[in-house]
């Protein structure tokens, strides 16, 4: 299975707790697609919300089967 990546982003409101966006177009098929789509949700929320900070992290949709690696 081909590795693709979906888009989150974390950002922290001005009197408010945390908020998860999931992008709705992904996934995407590498990091700098996906980090790019963070930028471009950032930029829809600040238009529209008092951002304090915002975080975009890249996932892999693998199932977790199917990824190479050692174990935590």
């Amino acid at each position: 299975m081909k590795i693709m990546f979906a888009t989150i982003v974390i950002v922290t409101l001005m009197n408010g707790p945390p908020v998860q966006i999931e992008d709705q177009k992904g996934p995407w098929d590498t990091t700098y697609e996906c980090f790019m789509r963070g930028v471009t949700l950032i930029r829809e929320t600040v238009m529209t919300m008092p951002v304090l900070t915002a975080h975009t992290v890249c996932v892999d949709t693998r199932p977790p089967a199917e990824k190479k690696g050692r174990p935590i």
